[in-house]
C-alpha cells in the first residue's frame, strides 16, 4: 500500500483519482534536451504521487519548472547544503508559490515533502539532479 493511501486510511479518507499515466518513451528521452529530460522526470514524480493518492493534483508543466528552477537555486541560497533540507527547500518553494496562504499549509507540509521527495529520487536516478 502506497504512502498517500496508508495516510488516507490512517485518517478515516480514502483518495480515489483516476491513475495518470505519464511515461516517456525511449526514443523520445535521447532527443530531449536536459532541460526537457528534468521536466519529463519531474512529472513522472508528480504523476507516481497523484497516482499514490496525492492531494496536490496531478502533473503540471509549470509546476515541474517551479521545482527545476527552486532546485538549481538551492547550492547558492542554503548554506552548508545538507540533503535533507534540499528536500525541505523544495517543498517549501513549491508552497510559497502555489498556495494561496502559504502559512495556514499546515499539515498538507508532509505531502509537499513526499512529493519533493520523489522529485529529488526521480532527478537523481536519471542523473538529472544537479549538484
Amino acid at each position: 500500500m502506497s504512502w498517500y493511501l496508508r495516510r488516507a486510511a490512517d485518517c478515516g479518507k480514502l483518495a480515489s483519482h483516476a491513475p495518470t499515466a505519464h511515461r516517456l518513451s525511449a526514443t523520445a528521452e535521447t532527443t530531449m534536451t536536459r532541460h526537457e529530460q528534468q521536466v519529463e522526470a519531474v512529472l513522472q514524480a508528480m504523476a507516481e504521487v497523484w497516482d499514490d493518492g496525492g492531494p496536490l493534483g496531478p502533473p503540471r508543466r509549470h509546476v515541474a519548472e517551479l521545482a527545476i528552477r527552486r532546485l538549481r537555486s538551492w547550492k547558492r541560497r542554503v548554506k552548508g547544503n545538507p540533503p535533507r533540507t534540499r528536500v525541505r527547500d523544495l517543498s517549501k518553494g513549491l508552497i510559497a508559490k502555489l498556495e494561496a496562504q502559504p502559512d495556514l499549509v499546515g499539515r498538507l507540509i508532509r505531502d509537499y515533502d513526499h512529493l519533493a521527495e520523489r522529485i529529488i529520487e526521480r532527478l537523481a536516478d536519471r542523473g538529472l539532479l544537479d549538484d
